[in-house]
């Protein structure tokens, strides 16, 4: 479950770097 959890943040994260560029 955690890692499901960590996955859907680093693409959340990667996601909101591609935003704030």
């Amino acid at each position: 479950i955690i890692i499901l959890i960590l996955s859907l943040a680093y693409e959340w994260t990667q996601k909101g770097l591609d935003w704030t560029e």
